[in-house]
């Protein structure tokens, strides 16, 4: 019966009956059984199927030890570093099983592994790892494909927590021969990303460093110096967004308020507005720490209101709902009535020009128009009532309901 299965759907069941197996062999040694555990002899029968189920392709049987959260059927247990030791051991085995299907063939089923990038990871580790390196890093180092450059990566990865510099003297240091700039960058993605690592980048050549910067998510956090040094790159290479979440959460006030580079910090934000304009989905990733860095911004005493006021005009329709300090916009409106006249200008036609013959506002004007619109809601009310601005400051941070 179970031979006349399509291998789909055998792969399937057989995947079912390991999460089972993990889960109740998780607790047979327990010393308090829970309940719904099944008896030794069902787990024996079902043990019997798991592995009557296990099909005869070497990848397809032993591709699930390399998933993101596999699970044992059998050695496993409710002590959780044990059952981790006996995973890498097993994936230990395969890896070097794998091995003798030669490298080609590896690549060829790498869609098999949901985690190839722990695949290149353990193989790396077996005894015939190292051999694989030259061929994979000079024939498949440009590859683009993004599961091959994760496969690579856990490989490197694997190899510089072994060798160290060693490792980065043998193909990125120094050996402008071995390995291209583009292949070297693949290779150093795999590395933990900070200093070491960007010089690195930075001095195998300006190939390497773009096609580093353009891939790289292994980003900084709560180093300010570094954190300047990631956006500058980031910015460079135009991924501008993610330059302003590494200043959102690298560049403090105090920082900012130092040796800090405020120059950096507005154009990363003046930059960014585009992007998050055309692209919603992705603007509410950087919003907190876009509101984050011109809270630091406002308080670190370097930039003048006007500057500071135009930021926050240019933000407003995210300050309106995430402001983390008192708008300085607001300060001005309070402070000079002309400012509130000149937005009120902005939404309304005199009565003498033809509103039918004007056309249809495009959507830069009509969020200019929205921002004016709520700023001078605001700005009437701290007309009527100024106090509203020092009693409450965080009142000011949402629209009057009346």
């Amino acid at each position: 019966m179970i031979t006349k299965l399509d291998s789909p759907i055998r792969l399937d069941l057989r995947e079912r009956l390991r999460r089972l197996l993990h889960h109740h062999n998780q607790f047979v040694n327990s010393d308090k059984l829970p309940d719904w555990l099944y008896d030794k002899g069902l787990l024996d029968r079902l043990a019997r199927l798991y592995e009557a189920l296990k099909p005869s392709d070497y990848v397809d049987a032993n591709a699930w030890l390399f998933d993101y959260w596999p699970e044992l059927p059998f050695d496993t247990g409710t002590d959780w570093g044990k059952e981790q030791s006996s995973l890498k051991a097993a994936q230990l085995v395969a890896a070097n099983d794998l091995l003798t299907l030669g490298l080609p063939t590896i690549l060829e089923r790498l869609s098999s592994f949901k985690n190839p990038r722990v695949l290149g990871f353990t193989l790396a580790l077996c005894e015939g790892g190292s051999a694989l390196a030259e061929q994979l890093f000079t024939a498949y180092g440009e590859d683009e494909s993004s599961i091959v450059q994760d496969f690579i990566q856990g490989f490197s990865a694997a190899s510089y927590q072994r060798e160290g510099n060693k490792f980065l003297e043998k193909w990125v240091i120094g050996q402008d021969d071995t390995l291209s700039e583009a292949a070297c960058a693949t290779v150093l993605l795999g590395l933990p990303s900070g200093t070491l690592v960007w010089d690195t980048v930075e001095g195998r050549g300006p190939d390497c460093a773009v096609t580093y910067w353009k891939r790289t998510t292994g980003l900084p956090h709560g180093n300010p110096a570094e954190g300047e040094r990631a956006a500058r790159s980031l910015f460079s290479v135009g991924r501008v967004l993610d330059a302003v979440r590494v200043l959102g959460t690298n560049a403090s006030m105090e920082w900012l308020a130092g040796e800090g580079d405020v120059e950096l910090a507005c154009q990363a934000l003046g930059q960014a507005i585009a992007p998050i304009n055309a692209d919603p989905d992705r603007a509410q990733q950087v919003s907190y720490c876009a509101a984050t860095l011109l809270k630091n911004l406002s308080a670190c005493g370097k930039l003048d209101g006007e500057a500071m006021a135009q930021l926050e005009w240019t933000y407003f329709g995210l300050l309106r709902y995430q402001a983390q300090h008192e708008l300085v916009i607001y300060r001005r409106l309070a402070a000079e009535p002309s400012v509130l006249v000149d937005l009120l200008a902005l939404l309304y036609v005199s009565d003498q020009v033809d509103k039918t013959a004007l056309p249809e506002p495009s959507d830069a004007e009509k969020r200019v128009a929205n921002n004016a619109w709520h700023v001078s809601i605001v700005g009437i009310h701290l007309r009527r009532s100024p106090q509203m601005l020092w009693s409450r400051p965080k009142n000011c941070l949402r629209m009057p309901t009346n």
